[in-house]
């Protein structure tokens, strides 16, 4: 199935996932995330088109790249003012890194209390040790 964003870019983006994490795992964090946080923020019709267009080599639609990518546009050129406004973004691929690294997390034995992070291994639990942090990343 095709994706905004591959297991190997979500490796390369955003917060760092570890190497040991399961790539299946992450492929469902993936969907999960691009089906409630994405598609019904832009539409069936535009998410179809961005997958079309992430199935052939080489995307040639600079909107689509540019909404995949991030970059600056000026929104003179789209019609939206007649300033020259110049916006900058991170890119649907990049934003969409870090739900899929917070669903990670959330799935995990970590959990973020007013004590800081902690590990669930008890009911009361224990801090998260630098030892502990450094396996997470």
């Amino acid at each position: 199935m095709t994706h905004i964003l591959s297991v190997e870019q979500l490796r390369k983006l955003g917060r760092p996932i570890g190497k040991m994490v399961d790539s299946t795992k992450l492929e469902a964090f993936i969907t999960e995330a691009e089906q409630l946080h994405v598609k019904p923020i832009i539409g069936d019709s535009l998410y179809l088109r961005l997958l079309s267009e992430i199935e052939k080599e080489e995307i040639k639609d600079r909107d689509i790249l540019l909404l995949l990518e991030g970059g600056k546009y000026n929104s003179k050129d789209y019609g939206k003012s007649k300033d020259d406004d110049v916006h900058l973004f991170m890119g649907l691929r990049e934003a969409l890194s870090y739900y899929v690294y917070a669903k990670n997390v959330m799935s995990g034995d970590i959990e973020s209390t007013r004590f800081g992070m902690n590990i669930k291994e008890n009911e009361y639990s224990n801090h998260v040790s630098d030892n502990a942090t450094h396996n997470i990343i």
